[in-house]
């Protein structure tokens, strides 16, 4: 419980920086081989973008398996 409520925070606090800067979302989506799927907000795409990065970055995400 104590882990979904730091992600979630981070994912609110990601939300409110790009909503503050959505220019930075739009760089941030620029990165990739992929392009970004255009009917998603890319306020929302990006900040759900670093929380999975926080997540995939864990050390029990990299250390087991």
């Amino acid at each position: 419980a104590e882990e979904i409520a730091v992600l979630l925070n981070g994912l609110a606090r990601h939300r409110r920086e790009f909503a503050a800067m959505p220019d930075n979302a739009t760089e941030l989506l620029a990165v990739g081989e992929w392009p970004r799927a255009a009917e998603l907000d890319p306020v929302e795409h990006a900040a759900w973008t670093l929380l999975c990065l926080s997540v995939l970055n864990l050390d029990e995400t990299l250390n087991k398996g």
